[in-house]
């Protein structure tokens, strides 16, 4: 298969979906594979905007201490074992 078959062969796939989740992560893909973005555009749609929530949220004073959030996790733990 030529370079301009296989470029054909991904257009009509990716035009002929409406799959979010499957673009990002084809986009995701392409990005790494060619070497060049940054983290953030590795990262979902959704986890992107997890991260902007908590910047508002830290933003807004909304934080919790270092060590209260070790403890939570620390209990957390120790229940699941």
């Amino acid at each position: 298969m030529s370079v301009a078959d296989l470029k054909n062969n991904l257009h009509r796939l990716v035009v002929n979906t409406d799959n979010e989740r499957v673009l990002e992560d084809v986009h995701a893909y392409f990005v790494e594979l060619a070497g060049h973005g940054d983290w953030w555009d590795k990262l979902t749609i959704e986890q992107q905007e997890m991260i902007k929530e908590g910047e508002k949220q830290a933003l807004s004073g909304r934080l919790k201490p270092h060590h209260l959030v070790r403890e939570r996790v620390g209990k957390l733990l120790s229940e699941q074992k």
